[in-house]
């Protein structure tokens, strides 16, 4: 799930609909709908699944989410207003990974065409570590446009 379609995730979703975990935490399970190009028919093609949030929000204002991506990885996106506000970095703290998603263990970093490399990296051995958790050596990605 691209950056662009977890904003839009986190857009959509109805916080009366998810359980409070305390914390400004909230958790929900969603089927998500996602295009894609499908190579050996040239068509766009759709797909729907159903997947895991957390939504970090402060009364009732949405900030940012984490998409649990098949018990193996995390994808997490902040506001850009809510960014270098502590609004992830509190979130993770409270140990809600571990309580949630207790098979996570690591998770990888990722790259936009723009980023500079080595502060993302930081970044995401930072906040992983706040989770318990360390950065996939071997599965480092990168990220297209949008």
């Amino acid at each position: 799930m691209t950056d662009y379609q977890l904003l839009s995730v986190l857009r959509n979703i109805d916080l009366q609909r998810c359980e409070d975990m305390g914390n400004n935490i909230f958790y929900i399970r969603k089927y998500v709908s996602t295009k894609y190009f499908d190579c050996h028919s040239g068509k766009d093609k759709h797909s729907r699944s159903l997947e895991e949030f957390l939504v970090i929000a402060n009364y009732g204002i949405k900030q940012g989410i984490i998409h649990n991506c098949n018990n193996d990885d995390l994808h997490w996106y902040v506001f850009s207003h809510w960014r270098n506000k502590s609004v992830l970095s509190n979130a993770l703290r409270t140990g809600i990974i571990k309580q949630v998603w207790p098979d996570i263990e690591a998770v990888s970093c990722c790259y936009n065409w723009n980023d500079d490399k080595v502060a993302k990296r930081q970044k995401t051995e930072y906040l992983a570590g706040l989770a318990g958790l360390r950065v996939k050596d071997e599965n480092t990605c990168w990220i297209s446009f949008p």
